[in-house]
């Protein structure tokens, strides 16, 4: 076992991880608090401009800097701090940063987080603009041999280890892409409980008055999500044009309301009073927010990963009508036996949104699964103990490990050569200016 006190760990974010506005800031700052617990020391880079995220990262003392791509500066970063492990923030920041690690700390191992496959959520939009039946693009079965497949998987391959956030997403690497299993880790969100922090989430017993009542003294739907995230965006249309209609026709005094981070303006155009649809902008806590509500709905067409605002909505005891892609990754087993009810058209979301609304019965069953799930699912305790475990034995076995990864070795030689060689070529035409 590795003296993990001793160990220290760079995180490069692609941004400055925002918890309160989307779940992958949620992620990021959970693992911070994963190696923090744990004693390691801790620095947090970004090549994204500073902003009040930072703030609250160096408020709880951890070390950052601002450094952007093909800046010399990372290497001596890289020197001075000589992490024993690097995570990237998605294939994007490892395709950056991933050949000066290897360079200068040829020793660290290096992870990618994957948030969610972005191949996959890519290759789902892309089949949902053409027109694709919702079965396909719920079942994976569109086209996925694209450039961003061939970007993330080239990534994976070059890393020596890459969360994955579900395991379905580990299926779809391990059976459609042929992944080696070695290379994979499940890696699945975990919620700190015991503090008011960045990447804590409210539990039912944190709330007082009607947020924390049951059935009968809630009211309406919501939906939330971070507008800036696509499927979240494209969610808000297909509610606003085909399922609301049907909700309303059936509950005329019912009302949705939507929140989000960041929301345009061409959205926030959607409200209608009249219809009961009603935008309400950034939400300053989701889960407080969310208990607040009889049903949450997130009508997601395509996506991939974990889905933040259906764990947020069991944390607060509400219950969600979604689709499989919102299932996907939130241990989904079956409608029965679920955290909510799940719908494949926009019949069925409607008519099951209707069904869990009206219904005491079956909307308790919901929340009490919701809640059973959550607890399970995105235990801080037993998630942080895996990871934790899954980075020592791919350190100890790192050697081993990149001498059998032929791919990756390839993959290493060829396209990090010719990434660090433009990185140089860019670097020398800044310095001319």
């Amino acid at each position: 076992m590795i003296e993990s006190g001793q160990s220290s760990v760079l995180l490069i974010g692609y941004v400055w991880p925002e918890p309160w506005s989307s779940a992958a800031g949620i992620r990021q700052w959970n693992l911070i608090r994963i190696f923090e617990r744990a004693g390691w020391r801790i620095h947090f880079s970004s090549p994204s401009k500073t902003n009040e995220a930072r703030k609250e990262i160096e408020t709880a003392g951890i070390a950052t800097s601002e450094i952007p791509a093909n800046d010399p500066r990372f290497d001596e970063l890289l020197k001075e701090f000589r992490p024993d492990v690097v995570v990237f923030d998605r294939f994007i920041i490892e395709e950056q940063f991933g050949w000066r690690v290897a360079e200068v700390c040829p020793d660290a191992l290096r992870v990618v987080d994957t948030q969610d496959l972005h191949s996959l959520r890519r290759a789902r939009e892309a089949a949902i603009s053409k027109g694709a039946p919702l079965e396909d693009v719920f079942e994976a079965r569109v086209e996925l041999h694209t450039e961003d497949s061939l970007r993330e998987i080239a990534s994976i391959y070059r890393s020596d280890l890459s969360w994955v956030l579900s395991d379905f997403e580990q299926k779809l690497l391990l059976e459609r892409f042929q992944v080696p299993s070695d290379l994979l880790s499940v890696s699945r969100f975990c919620y700190a409980q015991e503090a008011r922090e960045p990447g804590y989430v409210f539990r039912r017993h944190d709330l007082d008055g009607p947020a924390a009542s049951e059935f009968g003294a809630r009211e309406h739907f919501v939906m939330i999500g971070n507008f800036r995230h696509a499927p979240n965006a494209d969610a808000v249309l297909w509610l606003k044009n085909e399922i609301w209609p049907r909700i309303r026709a059936k509950l005329p005094e019912a009302q949705v309301h939507i929140y989000g981070a960041y929301p345009p303006k061409e959205m926030m155009k959607l409200e209608s009073v009249k219809d009961g649809f009603l935008m309400k902008g950034h939400a300053d806590d989701s889960v407080e927010t969310l208990a607040r509500y009889r049903v949450n709905l997130a009508p997601l067409r395509f996506g991939a990963g974990i889905k933040g605002k259906i764990a947020d909505g069991w944390a607060a005891g509400t219950p969600v009508v979604t689709t499989p892609i919102g299932a996907e990754g939130m241990g989904f087993l079956g409608t029965a036996e679920w955290g909510g009810l799940v719908g494949s058209s926009v019949l069925e979301v409607s008519e099951l949104a209707c069904k869990l609304y009206l219904d005491r019965e079956v909307w308790t069953r919901a929340a009490e699964r919701g809640t059973r799930i959550f607890e399970d699912l995105f235990s801080f305790e037993k998630n942080s103990e895996k990871l934790l475990g899954d980075v020592d034995q791919a350190r100890l076995k790192m050697r081993s490990r990149r001498r059998d990864n032929f791919v990756g070795a390839m993959l290493n030689h060829h396209l990090h050569k010719s990434t660090q060689y433009f990185s140089r070529w860019i670097e020398l035409k800044n310095r001319s200016k």
